[in-house]
């Protein structure tokens, strides 16, 4: 959903229907923790350490198998990857 629909969407729901923005939060929260405890139940493992990223590497070329750019798989898997694993805390690992 592009940005102005979701103003449009706050908006209406703000104005026409007489909503408060707080209950409009509190709803957006709730919508976060169901999606977020979704995500959870549905995520997998991908065991890997820093010395060995193919796992993240074959995940990533997983990914970009339906993608326009079969060509490059491998080269933008690889460039996926590093971006992460560079901003990536890997002490805190949260």
């Amino acid at each position: 959903m592009c940005c102005c629909c979701q103003v449009h969407s706050l908006t209406f729901l703000f104005c026409v229907c007489s909503i408060h923005p707080s209950r409009i939060a509190r709803g957006f929260e709730q919508a976060c923790d169901i999606s977020c405890a979704h995500l959870a139940a549905i995520a997998d493992t991908v065991n890997w350490t820093p010395e060995n990223t193919y796992p993240l590497l074959q995940t990533a070329i997983t990914t970009l198998g339906s993608k326009i750019i079969n060509r490059f798989q491998k080269q933008m898997a690889q460039i996926a990857v590093d971006a992460v694993l560079s901003v990536a805390d890997l002490e805190r690992k949260v």
